[in-house]
Order: C-alpha cells, then structure tokens, then sequence
C-alpha cells in the first residue's frame, strides 16, 4: 500500500519539477547581449573586428591623447568579450583593449604612431585597420559624430536617431568592393544608372558595354589600390594645417596645384585602354604607380618546394597535422601555407574551403589563384588589366578575363617564362585554357607556343590539348585540321568526348557540311544522360544542330517542340537556326509546313532578317498572302532597302502596282527601276515602262511593251520575231484597187495564210498558261 502511494506521489511531483526546470533553463532577459571582439595580424596592419548586432550605430573616433582610439555603440549594456584579442596578435601596435563603462563600446591603447581605419562588413562587422602613420600624413583629430551603421546616425546629445538610408562606399579593408545603402558588402561594385531614356534600345550594345566596363574597372581599382596603401582618405579625419589658408602673397593657387599632385587619391589614368577610356593598354595606375599583384604573393613554385611532388605531398601532411593548434584553433600561417601548397598542386576547392575556415575575409590573390586552377575566371577582378604587368600577375590576368580590350597590351615573354616555372602538374591543367586564352585574345603563336612547351615537358599530347589544338586551328581557319583533330577526340571518355561531339557539329553547320547520321544519335544519347548538368543546354542544341543539317527537318522542330528543359533563349535560338537553314535548303513541301506553323510565323517580328528570308521564298512559290504574314514586323537595321523591294514585290504578285510605286519611292538602282517597269505596267503607263527596259538593256520586254503602247517602228526593230512580224503586218500598205488578176489572188492567199500563221503565233505566245 505504501509503495502504491510513493508512486502516486513520485508521479504528481514529476509535472512540478519540470517546470522548475524549465524555469531554471529560460534565458534572464535581463542578460547583457554578448559582443565579441577578434583579432588577426596582417602584412602591415593588424585587424581587429567586433561581431555587432545588425542595425546597430556605432562611430570609431581618435582619443584626445592622440594614443588610443575609441569605438562607441549607439547603446549600452553590451557585454563586451575581450577575451582572445591576443591570442593572434602581438603588442607592437595595440598595447591595450578594455571596454568602455557600461558596455557602450571598446577603447585601443595604440602602442604606436598608428592610424585606424574603420569601415563596415556585411552590415555587421565593424572592421578596425591599425597601420603605421605614413610620413607627411596628418594625425586624425575626432570626426563630428557620425553612426557608420545601416540607418543610423549619432547626434550631439547621444541620442541615436534613424535617417531615411544610408548612402554606399567603399570597403577598403583586405578585400576591397563596395557597402551598398543597407551596409551589406559586395565583392564587386554593382552600379544602378537610374531612370533610362526611351530610346536607350537605339544605344549601340558596344557603347553601352565600353561605359559598364570602364565604370566597373575604376571602381574595381580604386578600392584596390586603396588596400595597396595608395589612396588615402580626405574627409573630416584630417585635421587642419597652417597650409590649409591661403596666403596672402597670391602664391595659393599653386600650393593648391602641388597639394593636387601629391594627393594620393587623385588617380592618374596612364596608357590605359581606349575601349574602356584607359588609352593604350588595360593597365589604370593610381597615384603614378602600377596596379600590378606583386610576384611574392603569386610564388607557385615556391610554394610547390624543390623535393618535386612526392615532397609536396609529404608535406601535406605534416601541415595538416598542425593546422589545429591550443584549444583546437585554427594556426593561420599553417592555414596560409596549406593553402598555398593546395594551390600549386592543383587543389582549388581544397584551398578555398580551407580559407574559409574561421576566417570571414579570405585572402583574395589566393581566392582568386584557387579558383583559377580549376578553369574558373577572376570575377572579384583581383588581375583585372594586369595582362602587361612585367611579373606573375600577367599570366592570371590573361587566365582569368573573359576578354581583354582591343588595344590591351599583353606580355607574352613574360607569360611564357612565368607558365614554364609552374610546376609540372599544374602546367598540365592551365596549359590548354592558358592556349585557348591567348588565342582568343588574337596571339595564336603564343597559344601554339604553350602547347608545344607542354607536350615537350609531358613527352606526349593530351586530349585536352588536342582539343585546344582544334580550337586554335579553327580560329586561323584551318577548318580540316580542326575536323581531323575533333573526330579523333568524339570516342574520347567523358566530358572530353561530349565537348569535342558539340564542337565538331558546331564547325560542320557553320561551314555547311553534312554531320554523319551516327552524331545525331550519339548527341541525343548525350542530351538525355546530361539534361541536369549544366551542360544541358550545349548538347541539346548540339543535338537539334545535328538534325538539321543532316536535312532531318522534322525531328529537329519536333525535338524543338519537345518537353525539354532548357533555357527559352536557347530553345528561340534551336529554332531560328532551324528555320534559317530549312529556307535554305529544304524541300519546298517541309518548308510550307514549318513556315506557316504559328509558333514559327511568331519570329516574324523576333528575327527580321529570317522574315525576309522565309517571305522571299514564299513569293517565289507564288503565294503572297503567306508572304505578307512574314513581312507583319519592322525592316532588319541595315536592309531597309531590301525589305521595301520585297514589299513592292508583294504588292505587285497581289495586284496592286500603286503600292508597289509607293514601296520604291526614294530608292535607286537596276533592280529598284525593273520592279517600277512593271508597276507601271500594271498601271498602263507603256510608254514609261517600255523606255525602263530600254533602259536596263531588256530588248525583249522593251519590244513587247512598244508593242503594247502601240509603237509598231520600235516593235518592228525587236528581237522577239513574232512581234517583229506582226508589226511589219501591220505597217504593210493594203493592195491597189483595180480590176483582179490571178497573180494577184494568188500573193493574197499566200499573204492571208501568213497572216494566219503570225496571229497563231502571237496568241500562243500570248495565251495563259493552265493551271
């Protein structure tokens, strides 16, 4: 009985001491938010960053001992954790971190003739440089208060108060780029032009890319040349000097002029590249200097060792097993190091996740070089038009650019010496896209130069580099080698075998050859296996290529009009490829077909130089009406003149010569002044007509229309016979009267009989042909 009771009563207190615990376990809202500052030491500044809640204000101002720096949060009750400052960083120029009173901020005791600078990352992370003064540079005297954070500003009695946004800027911390209004960071500066003009779509597509590009590289080299320690702000930082005022002997003007001259931030833009306003060559150098990463930082073969790669290996592990140091924190020079050696090894995943790693700014020239080792581009810029610098940095410029400007200058000794001191390995990877670069950027000896390096240094010709091969043959026009080279590459495993099928369809249909039957089954077997790669829409284009030009016309439009997922401007460009070559070649049933299907009568106004085209054809099997439907949208830019003598072509198989005369006002020419012949024509006007084709030569039509307006002189004189011998008919004096004779009777029976003859012949030439 006893034991029943202990159980009811271990039961009814169970609900109680979970409560209890509950209650224990819920956060005191009373608690002081947690703000942690953490520290990293950098070549030539140390880093210090305070994890802040988001939207929070806060202003970074020099102490009045001109020795500390203080960071102020637009409100309290922070608990501040200084913990781990030093853990990565030495004295030699923060001597000292405490928090302010009431966790309203943090105060450095500078160990040194330093500057700050702050900025903000990714809306949150207030960022603190501490460098060196530079000589000549004037010490920072405190700023108006001012919140650097999203949508806050400080005034004088301490209150925060919200401004509508904030305005961007830059971010010159490690990796440059640009705070945008709501603080967050981009790598790469995006630029919003505001309100456009109605008939920005008339802007050449060229011009507008010349004024991106340039506007991109100058914001790009800004930033980056800020982080180099070539610009330096001038804003309310800098306190005032005796030169600041003007003085009185007039000499103002050119203290003005040398203070503009020494001005680091004044960028001097020097032989840059006229198709993006730099000048001659793609190189912007700020402050007299060139904007070239420098050889240290981009030492590959340094990195890889002398012990070859069983040595490089080797060390991989021995860095691995240090990476982890005290309290299982991440060693950052090991990290450094590991990743350098990920690098010249090959391993650019390995590397950038490894830079990652407790680490919210990874270093961006190894970033970069990371993802270049795997065939990736350069999208934060970091070599942007640095293709003539004299060091390493011109071959990753030439690797990593989409495409250099025409003018842009590259160095190619350079290139070359910097590809050969890579190590083998990695040559082995670059070697081929490295080719294809060159050759794209117009320098084909050079791009031939690298693969011949390479297959020397491998002692045989990769696949890959066959494939490059091709490419660069074709691109000099050597169409049959680039063929011979690209069929030998078809059977090839892989993806290696897939690129070399779609370059090879692609060379046939732009030279207009036949592709073997086999290469539409072999790309639609690929299209299928690889329809959720990101090669999906290469080879499925690749494939509807191939039907076409192996004049299988309805297994193209059927495969256009199929179920596959692609992007729609592939699937416009398949189908106006298709159409394209169908007017060309195809038979005129299959064409009738397709050129009245509507969803192909709907690139009537998308393609009008394909409309032209297909109602060209149209009027030549003689049906304008299905012409007309073609000729629905805008004239082609640039043949304005050929779309108005395809309307009057129209005009006239419709029977309506005054539209046709419409058509051709204002044009010249032979072939302008034959189709107003035969409106006119059409319109009676013989006479005008008859004089055209006199004109262009054309004595038969000439003849016929004298015939017509009744000119039996200028018939007489044609060439058509027929004619000719009715005119003369015509002309012939009748016979005297008189009494008749059997001679007479005689010559006019023979002259009615050939009289008879010339009508027949007239009304057979004449007659209208059955239908």
């Amino acid at each position: 009985m006893n034991t029943g009771w202990q159980e009811i009563r271990r039961r009814a207190r169970l609900p109680v001491l979970l409560l209890v615990l509950l209650l224990e376990l819920r956060p005191d809202p009373t608690a002081a938010q947690q703000v942690v500052l953490r520290s990293g030491e950098h070549d030539g500044f140390t880093r210090l960053v305070l994890d802040l809640p988001e939207g929070l204000g806060w202003q970074g101002v020099p102490g009045r001992d001109g020795a500390s720096y203080l960071v102020e949060l637009a409100r309290g009750g922070f608990d501040i954790r200084l913990d781990d400052v030093f853990r990565r960083i030495g004295r030699d120029r923060v001597a000292a971190v405490s928090a302010l009173p009431g966790g309203t901020g943090v105060e450095l005791a500078l160990a040194c003739d330093c500057v700050v600078e702050s900025s903000l990352h990714d809306g949150h992370l207030a960022v603190l440089d501490v460098r060196p003064r530079r000589a000549n540079e004037p010490r920072p005297a405190p700023p108006p208060a001012t919140a650097q954070a999203n949508g806050a500003a400080r005034v004088e009695d301490g209150t925060v108060v919200e401004t509508p946004g904030a305005q961007p800027g830059l971010d010159l911390g490690l990796l440059p780029g640009l705070s945008d209004a709501t603080g967050a960071r981009r790598l790469l500066p995006t630029f919003d032009p505001g309100p456009r003009l109605v008939d920005e779509a008339r802007t050449p597509a060229a011009d507008r890319e010349i004024a991106r590009s340039f506007g991109q590289s100058l914001a790009e080299e800004l930033a980056r040349s800020a982080t180099q320690g070539l610009l330096d702000a001038d804003g309310p930082l800098q306190e005032p000097t005796e030169q600041a005022s003007p003085p009185e002997d007039g000499s103002g003007a050119e203290a003005d002029r040398a203070a503009q001259a020494r001005d680091p931030i004044s960028a001097e833009i020097l032989a840059g590249s006229a198709a993006r306003g730099f000048g001659g060559t793609s190189v912007l150098r700020l402050g007299g200097q060139r904007a070239c990463v420098e050889d240290r930082r981009l030492d590959l073969p340094g990195w890889f060792g002398e012990e070859g790669e069983a040595g490089a290996v080797a060390r991989l592990g021995a860095l691995r097993s240090r990476l982890l140091g005290e309290f299982d924190r991440i060693d950052t020079q090991v990290q450094r190091d590991l990743a350098r050696l990920y690098i010249s090894l090959g391993f650019g995943a390995e590397a950038r996740t490894l830079l990652r790693l407790e680490n919210d700014i990874p270093d961006p020239v190894l970033m970069t070089l990371a993802t270049l080792t795997e065939g990736g581009a350069d999208p934060a810029g970091v070599f942007a038009g640095q293709s003539e610098c004299p060091g390493r940095a011109a071959l990753w410029a030439v690797l990593g650019a989409r495409g250099l400007p025409d003018t842009a200058q590259i160095a190619v000794p350079t290139i070359m010496a910097t590809f050969e001191e890579l190590p083998l390995g990695l040559r082995r990877i670059l070697g081929p896209r490295l080719s294809e670069r060159l050759a794209e950027e117009g320098e084909f000896d050079a791009a031939r130069n690298v693969l011949s390096r390479l297959a020397r240094a491998l002692g045989r010709v990769t696949e890959e580099m066959q494939l490059a091969a091709a490419r660069i043959a074709r691109a000099t026009g050597a169409t049959a080698e680039a063929e011979t080279l690209l069929s030998e590459l078809i059977a090839a495993p892989g993806e290696l075998g897939v690129a070399a099928a779609v370059e090879s369809i692609d060379l046939a249909t732009a030279e207009g050859h036949q592709v073997p039957p086999e290469m539409v089954e072999l790309t639609g077997a690929y299209s299928t296996e690889r329809r959720t790669t990101d090669s999906r829409d290469a080879i499925w284009l690749a494939h509807v290529r191939a039907a076409w030009a192996n004049a299988e016309f309805d297994r193209a439009f059927a495969e256009i009009s199929g179920p596959a997922e692609v992007a729609a401007e592939t699937r416009l460009r398949a189908r106006t490829e298709a159409l394209e070559a169908l007017t060309a070649s195809g038979p005129d049933a299959k064409f009738l077909r397709h050129a009245l299907e509507p969803l192909n009568l709907a690139l009537a106004t998308v393609d009008p130089g394909l409309a032209l085209q297909v109602a060209d054809r149209l009027l030549a099997l003689g049906l304008p009406e299905a012409a007309g439907r073609w000729l629905a949208g805008p004239a082609p830019p640039g043949r304005a003149h050929d779309w108005r003598l395809l309307e009057a072509r129209l005009a006239l198989a419709s029977q309506r010569p005054e539209a046709a005369e419409i058509a051709l006002v204002g044009l010249q020419g032979d072939d302008v002044l034959r189709l107003r012949a035969e409106a006119r024509e059409g319109m009676g006007d013989f006479e005008f007509a008859q004089t055209a084709y006199e004109q262009l030569g054309d004595a038969q039509n000439a003849a016929r229309l004298a015939w017509l307006a009744g000119d039996l002189e200028a018939t007489a004189r044609g060439e058509d016979p027929v004619l000719a011998e009715a005119a003369a008919l015509a002309r012939a004096a009748p016979p005297e009267a008189g009494m008749p004779s059997l001679e007479q009777g005689q010559a006019l029976a023979e002259s009615g009989k050939s009289t008879i003859e010339t009508i027949r012949a007239l009304l057979a030439e004449s007659a209208v042909p059955a239908l």
